[in-house]
């Protein structure tokens, strides 16, 4: 009897019979002893060593390779053809593949990644470590368990594992060196075909291994703590450092137990009992949680698992002409006249061998998924299995009395030459073309986010599926760092600002805010910012000569490079509402000129106004008027006449400018010479520090002027000193409502769609604001928000759509809270002597 077989008894014998109406029940003590007396789990896995030079696996009974990749998030049918690929290739007969995704539950070092990224480099790192440690801490209790019990919202980091393995033929021990070389061949043949189809894949090393699988063996269902990482040992058999000594196995009727210290897991494994009648390969990721259905998402860790063998094929294409050619003879005979399933056949195989023709291939087949649920939550977590694919048409069957065989055979490299025999004699194969097999396999997950693993990540959002997504504008490589966020009012525009400011200032970077409407003032306080405030009896000089540099002087804002800046500024306080004429233009530039060399950065607009009165030009006495409010007496004088007093000291300033929202000629103009004054502390600070600048409530700030010229360089340049602009206004609409907010969309690389209001999509569509195909349509009119749990926002890039919920845990909700209620809530506390944090707590937890 082989070591495999034997294996599967010392399992099964005891536990089958006397546990068929204990599928869920917890392990006794005297269960527990007798299953590890009985036989070491690690056994279980068929991995001995591994060939670092050759990345070859070997096995028990096989030698074979396995690679890692990140799912696809979506498949046309010419990436589907060159997939197929990896089934066509000419392999051995009794070669094995596998396609696996697991949805793995293990996420503590993806957290811990962002929780370290959140304290580099700030001066205020105990606030920014407790937000950080806050919101990670919330995140883990979803590993095992939904965060709310409505919906199944959960956290999990998606994989997609390949494998191919050669098995031992009856009476071999080992493979030649002429088939490992040949292993070696089809491993560099299926990572080709991989990148061919967008899918990136790199070898799978026994320390990956060992974490990503051994990791469901050794559960941590509560994940308070940081997970070590087990250091794979090279001397020691691969199969014994996947289990603990602490894992204990225990064979149920409809479950493989497993107890890891106080943790129980059911793996509850199941099998297609029948396939949709028609299927694309496209549709995949509907089989990992309904993307537009909140109700159908697994509840629980997962594995879906399609596993290949591939015959001989030219026995193989000899039974397909046999059984076409049978199913030809009987079809028109007398009992096929009684029998009309002859004509069904007899239309199947002919497509079969037409598709043979067409470089398809016949191979075998078995599709499984094995569900991971923590004790007590095995039928829920069932169900929402069972509702996920029959809602795709999927009739799923659960794998009774051969539950060790069925969970183990998910596992990679697992299904040797007899367990091959053994999973066929079980009917658990059935013959497939290769183009269905590749349209039933598993290869979509769900979209993880721009920034590659080990860097620095910003943004954290969750996928619809659970992904944990980490997107950084910063990494954009086709084009700029800029933003466009809309959101209808209460939709978590402030939440999402909020957040990737607390992201940029935590990784080290600067943020500056220009608001109007008091949004930032509570997380200003918290981080320890700087709030200045337009209005009545701040003393605030916005004097634009003062902080520039004589031309001499190296490291950029000169004057030479702000002149056209300049130009384009003043010539908006002449005429805040319409553009001045190009005459207009050379006048103002030849009076700023003459101020400048007469005065230097001690310039004012009373300077620039006197130079004007000298121009020849009845131009320049007009724009000299038109300057009068800028200047010495003037009703702006205080804002202009001076020197500048805006610095900028600290990393996170916010600028409110509600104050001036009665003054809409001064606002605008202040709005630009802010900025103009944010570009220029983008300039001197280093490149190597990210700096942002967000104009909330851009609607009305943008809505009037004409200085699109301002913006325009601004956004245009910010990105060559390693800066941002970031814009958020209700509805895409409001961008196209003056050319200065036109120019600030058209700029932005990155587009955040919050919720929107039915109304304004169809604006939007029907004056070709944003191009649509009907999937984008029905994703933008997906988006929603529930309070109190999470935002959803569609993010549009360079890389495409995707969706993703951004999940807070109370005390940054609460933080980042606009509410009204909210909003008093805190400042009763406040009242009562509570610091600004302590009241925020107190709000939290009430």
């Amino acid at each position: 009897m082989s070591f495999f077989k034997k294996l599967m008894q010392s399992f099964v014998e005891k536990d089958v019979g006397n546990d068929y109406g204990k599928s869920f029940l917890p392990p006794t003590k005297e269960r527990i002893k007798n299953s590890s007396a009985t036989a070491k789990v690690s056994n279980l896995f068929p991995f001995r060593r591994y060939d670092d030079v050759k990345e070859l696996y070997f096995n028990e009974d096989s030698v074979g390779f396995a690679l890692i990749c990140a799912p696809a998030t979506g498949l046309n049918v010419e990436q589907l053809r060159t997939l197929e690929t990896i089934f066509t290739t000419q392999y051995r007969a009794d070669t094995m593949i596998q396609v696996s995704l697991v949805a793995d539950p293990n996420v503590s070092d993806l957290l811990s990644n962002w929780e370290q990224g959140r304290t580099k480099g700030h001066e205020n790192q105990d606030v920014f470590s407790m937000l950080a440690k806050g919101r990670v801490d919330y995140l883990k209790t979803a590993s095992w368990a939904s965060l709310f019990s409505e919906e199944v919202v959960m956290i999990r980091d998606y994989h997609l594992v390949i494998t191919m393995n050669m098995p031992f033929r009856e009476g071999q021990f080992e493979l030649s060196a002429t088939q490992l070389d040949e292993l070696e061949r089809n491993k560099d043949t299926v990572i080709g075909a991989l990148k061919s189809a967008s899918i990136i894949a790199e070898v799978m090393t026994p320390s990956i291994l060992i974490n990503l699988y051994g990791n469901l063996f050794r559960p941590e269902l509560t994940q308070k703590a940081t997970r070590l990482k087990v250091k794979y040992d090279p001397r020691m058999p691969i199969n014994e450092q996947m289990v603990s000594n602490e894992t204990a196995v225990y064979v149920n009727r409809d479950s493989l137990v497993i107890k890891y210290q106080d943790n129980y897991v059911s793996c509850l494994p199941y099998s297609v009992k029948k396939f949709p009648t028609e299927w694309i390969g496209s549709a995949n990721g509907e089989l990992t949680g309904a993307f537009f259905n909140r109700i159908q998402r697994i509840a629980c860790p997962f594995m879906i698992t399609m596993s290949i063998h591939i015959p001989d094929q030219t026995s193989a294409a000899a039974t397909a002409q046999n059984n076409m050619l049978r199913a030809t003879q009987m079809k028109d005979t007398e009992v096929g006249k009684y029998v009309p399933q002859w004509k069904g056949r007899h239309a199947d195989w002919t497509y079969v061998v037409g598709c043979m023709d067409q470089g398809s291939k016949l191979i075998r087949a078995s599709y499984q998924i094995v569900l991971f649920a923590p004790q007590g939550t095995e039928q829920a977590c069932e169900q929402s299995l069972r509702n996920v694919f029959s809602a795709q048409g999927w009739n799923l069957v659960k794998d009774r009395f051969c539950t060790v065989p069925r969970v183990m055979s998910a596992m990679p490299l697992w299904i040797g030459r007899e367990n091959y025999e053994l999973m066929n004699k079980l009917k658990f194969f059935s013959t497939l073309l290769s183009w269905n097999a590749v349209n039933l396999a598993p290869w979509i997950g769900e979209w993880k986010g721009n920034v590659p693993y080990g860097q620095d990540p910003m943004l954290m959002f969750l996928g619809r599926r659970g992904q944990v997504c980490y997107v950084d504008p910063f990494l954009n490589t086709k084009g700029n760092f800029n933003i466009a966020v809309a959101a209808a009012s209460g939709a978590g525009k402030s939440f999402f600002t909020q957040d990737y400011v607390k992201a940029i200032l935590g990784s080290g970077g600067k943020a500056f805010i220009i608001d109007s409407g008091r949004s930032y003032e509570n997380l200003c306080q918290i981080l320890d910012g700087e709030y200045i405030d337009f209005g009545e009896g701040n003393t605030i000089c916005l004097n634009p000569f003062t902080s520039i540099l004589e031309d001499a002087v190296a490291g950029g804002n000169t004057f030479s490079e702000q002149l056209p800046l300049l130009i384009a500024l003043i010539g908006t306080m002449a005429s805040p509402m319409e553009p001045i004429s190009a005459k207009h233009n050379a006048i103002l530039g030849k009076a700023i000129l003459n101020a400048w060399q007469s005065y230097g950065n001690k310039t004012t607009m009373t300077q620039v106004q006197k130079a004007l009165r000298k121009s020849p030009e009845q131009e320049g006495h007009d724009l000299s008027v038109m300057l009068s409010p800028y200047c010495v007496d003037g009703v702006y004088e205080q804002y202009f006449e001076g020197e500048g007093n805006i610095n900028f000291k600290k990393n996170f300033v916010v600028l409110e400018l509600e104050a001036l929202n009665a003054k809409p000629d001064l606002q605008v103009v202040v709005l630009f010479l802010l900025m103009k004054r944010i570009t220029e502390a983008m300039y001197l600070s280093g490149r190597g520090q990210r700096k942002i600048c967000i104009i909330d409530e851009a609607w009305r700030l943008l809505g009037s002027g004409n200085s699109s010229v301002v913006i325009e360089e601004g956004f245009r340049v910010c990105r060559k000193y390693n800066g941002s602009f970031m814009t958020v206004t209700q509805s895409l609409v409001d961008y196209y409502k003056s050319p200065t907010a036109t120019a600030a969309y058209v700029n932005s690389d990155f587009v955040f769609l919050l919720r929107q209001k039915p109304e304004s999509l169809a604006e939007i569509e029907m004056k070709g604001y944003l191009v649509m195909t009907p999937f984008e349509k029905r994703v933008y009119g997906s988006i929603t928000t529930f309070g109190g749990r999470y935002s959803e926002i569609a993010i549009k890039s360079p890389d495409g759509l995707a969706v993703g919920q951004l999940v807070v845990d109370k005390f940054s909700g609460k933080l980042m809270s606009t509410k009204a209620e909210d909003v008093h809530a805190i400042k009763m506390f406040e009242q009562q002597g509570y610091s600004k944090l302590e009241a925020i707590k107190k709000v939290a937890l009430a």
